[in-house]
């Protein structure tokens, strides 16, 4: 079932979970979050502890409130992010430590029972802990065994009177604290080879060399960065270790043999690297790229390409680095690097009749609508139009003329689809966008109350999309009602991404001719 499209604002937060502000990752000098932890914690909290105290965002009312320490865990990665180093702190602010006491005094007093040995270890921790100052600390590496000071770690219900009640209620009332080596051992599934004590320096461990086949360099904010296409077999050692973080950043995210060619298709990724220094580069992100035939595929038979996986790591998000990785996989598409490819690589590109997006997420989508668009803007300012014979009507001059909003033809989305090597789909929201466009050019000279008829039309338009689209989702709603909130969203969800989208090509379009 299709889930709604979302705008790029509505995208989950990095840091937002419990689990997420404990951790805090470095690269090159950048410090940032995860955005999901949801694979590697249960509830994306780490079973007793809290984030540092220096963390403002909402607390977990689950579990947080319960645990009595906090947790802060560094990752530093090597620039090649081949490897990584772990550093776990954990801390008692004293406000807690006395609150433990009061809850265990209290216990021991109305139930009339002598503490155990663990709140007697507790008393003398506290105790020892009041005499060093207002916290005490303990700070685990990778280099250290992180059972130390952890397995037994076991904390207590802050609440006094719901302590004090579930005394009398039969089994353990106490919750054991995630031991640190489970902890590392979690966080290990989103990592690369956490590195030994021997690697002290991986702040240093840059790449000497690409993997794959250069295809072009660009700059970017002062910086060099680097494109290059592996094919899968060659590349599964180092695509193993990067791929590994996508779990803090994909929702969906799993790992993938970029070399099983068992189901018929064949893997390629497409990396993005900056350029530090003559052979030193570090990593920034992939795409990863499944290509198979579709024989049967219409209007024409050829190999499909899909991308499976799109992760650029937070330093360099918001860059445009996503905009010219995406247009690279259409130029190899469109056999742009064949002076770069040779063998197999450069006999897939000529072959190549779509590429396809595996359930994109939100941020994806409004990217993947925002390159297509731009392409289709730039192929018709060169007069290569993607509608072909159909290109006058399409491109009719009268918003008034009663076919103006109306649906594309199927014929017309095959040709379309055919040209620009995108699916129908893809076309059809191209074709929203220029009418989107259109529409907003007319009602700035014409004003908004002259072009209400027209804002309906166009509405429908775009409904009728979204019907197809997401056809299981209101069928699944339990009145008419439902039916027209849900599609009414879905379309005002639809509406805010395009107008982002119209309004900074119009800047973009404005910034170049003044340039």
């Amino acid at each position: 079932m299709a889930s709604a499209p979302e705008i790029v604002g509505d995208e989950v937060t990095a840091g937002a979970s419990s689990a997420a502000r404990c951790i805090e990752l470095r690269l090159l000098g950048n410090t940032f979050h995860p955005v999901y932890t949801h694979q590697l914690f249960e509830n994306e909290t780490i079973r007793g502890y809290i984030p540092p105290s220096n963390e403002e965002a909402i607390r977990n009312e689950n579990d947080e409130d319960t645990a009595l320490r906090e947790l802060k865990v560094r990752i530093d990665l090597s620039p090649s992010c081949e490897l990584c180093r772990v550093s776990l702190e954990t801390k008692c602010p004293k406000k807690r430590r006395l609150l433990r006491s009061c809850v265990t005094q209290r216990y021991a007093k109305r139930s009339n029972a002598v503490p155990s040995a663990e709140n007697v270890d507790d008393s003398n921790e506290e105790k020892n802990d009041d005499s060093d100052g207002d916290e005490s600390s303990e700070t685990v590496t990778s280099e250290k065994s992180a059972s130390e000071g952890s397995g037994t770690s076991v904390y207590v219900d802050e609440d006094v009177e719901e302590a004090v009640n579930n005394t009398k209620e039969e089994g353990n009332t106490r919750h054991r604290r995630m031991p640190l080596s489970e902890v590392e051992s979690c966080l290990s599934r989103a990592l690369p080879t956490i590195a030994s004590k021997a690697e002290s320096d991986i702040e240093q461990k840059y790449l000497t060399a690409t993997p794959g086949t250069y295809l072009e360099e660009y700059e970017r904010r002062g910086d060099r960065f680097r494109l290059t296409l592996a094919n899968g077999s060659d590349a599964v050692t180092y695509h193993n270790e990067v791929q590994r973080m996508a779990r803090f950043f994909i929702e969906t995210a799993d790992d993938v043999d970029v070399a099983d060619q068992s189901v018929g298709g064949t893997w390629n990724i497409l990396y993005l690297f900056q350029i530090h220094g003559e052979k030193q580069y570090s990593f920034a992100g992939y795409f990863t790229l499944y290509h198979f035939n579709s024989p049967f595929r219409k209007p024409t038979p050829g190999t499909v390409v899909r991308i499976c996986q799109a992760l650029i790591l937070p330093p360099y998000q918001r860059s445009g680095h996503g905009f010219t990785m995406m247009n690279a996989a259409y130029k190899w598409a469109f056999d742009g690097y064949s002076k770069q490819l040779k063998g197999a690589d450069a006999g897939i590109a000529k072959s190549i009749v779509e590429i396809n997006v595996e359930d994109p997420a939100p941020a994806f989508v409004a990217l993947r609508n925002r390159v297509d668009y731009h392409r289709f803007l730039e192929a018709k300012a060169k007069n290569e139009n993607w509608f072909g014979s159909s290109a006058d009507s399409f491109q009719h001059p009268d918003i008034s003329w009663p076919d103006f909003f109306a649906p594309l033809k199927d014929s017309i989305l095959n040709e379309a689809s055919a040209t620009a090597k995108i699916t129908s789909k893809q076309v059809q929201v191209v074709y929203e966008l220029l009418r989107l466009h259109q529409l907003q050019t007319y009602s700035n000279t014409a004003g908004a109350s002259n072009t209400e008829a027209l804002e309906k039309r166009y509405r429908l338009l775009v409904k009728k999309r979204l019907q197809r689209e997401y056809k299981e989702d209101l069928g699944a709603c339990n009145s008419k009602e439902e039916m027209k909130s849900l599609l009414k969203e879905l379309y005002e969800q639809t509406r805010r991404q395009y107008e982002d989208i119209t309004r900074s090509q119009s800047l973009s379009t404005r910034f170049l001719c003044l340039g």
